[in-house]
């Protein structure tokens, strides 16, 4: 995979890496990991604070400079307060009772159960949707990004 074994991977995460794509555009970014099944790589570019996922396809060539690493590659989190997360959650019963969508809650219960089938927990955001059917878990994971 790229010219390395799997286990030399685990020991580059951190290093500088420069891909070409096949599209000759150049991206740079810290290599966070590799997928092992599909090869994608996903890189961290902390000066835009991002992180970007380079599909095995695209990649035409792939540098890594050893000599360059960084230690930090964790990604800001998610803190919110408990007066944002309720904020947060009154905002989508709210989108939801608005557009009509069946829901189910109870305010010393912080899931939202929508449609019978269908869950929303805290943050309430679109990664959120728990719910096996995967038309209904799509249509309100589209209305939490209206938020």
């Amino acid at each position: 995979m790229y010219g390395f074994e799997s286990n030399e991977l685990v020991h580059l995460i951190g290093s500088k890496v420069r891909i070409v794509s096949k599209d000759l555009t150049t991206l740079e970014g810290y290599l966070y990991t590799v997928d092992p099944i599909s090869h994608h790589v996903v890189l961290f570019q902390p000066d835009q604070d991002k992180v970007m996922v380079v599909f095995h396809h695209d990649i035409q060539q792939l540098t890594i400079h050893q000599q360059e690493r960084s230690d930090t590659l964790h990604l800001p989190s998610l803190h919110l307060s408990t007066q944002t997360m309720a904020q947060r959650r009154q905002q989508l019963i709210a989108l939801l009772k608005q557009h009509r969508v069946p829901i189910e809650y109870e305010d010393d219960d912080p899931v939202i159960y929508v449609l019978g089938c269908a869950r929303v927990e805290s943050p309430y955001v679109a990664t959120s949707v728990v719910c096996d059917n995967p038309l209904i878990r799509q249509r309100v994971r589209n209305m939490i990004l209206e938020l």
